[in-house]
């Protein structure tokens, strides 16, 4: 949680210190996937943790880890081609 704070700090404020500390930084486009895992990472953990939140078991299972996989392996192989800075997506980060 403290990641993706300090992310979103240094993306609508910018750096609290350093020679650009009043400068937003750009966000590219695996910056935003990332922290959006990251988000869904933590609340998953909060859900798990509180007990509210119970992993599914069975063909239940099955069915939720496979929707999962759909949705999220997408999100995360466009991010990781921007982090090596694929076109369209090259990140203005930095």
């Amino acid at each position: 949680a403290l990641v993706v704070i300090a992310w979103t700090v240094t993306r609508t404020v910018g750096s609290l210190i350093g020679p650009e500390a009043s400068t937003p930084a750009k966000a590219g486009f695996g910056d935003v996937v990332s922290t959006a895992v990251e988000v869904l990472i933590v609340i998953g953990a909060v859900g798990l943790l509180s007990g509210r939140l119970r992993p599914p078991s069975g063909v239940a299972a099955e069915r939720t880890w496979m929707i999962a996989a759909l949705l999220v392996v997408p999100f995360l192989v466009l991010s990781l081609y921007s982090a090596v800075g694929g076109a369209p997506f090259v990140s203005e980060v930095g």
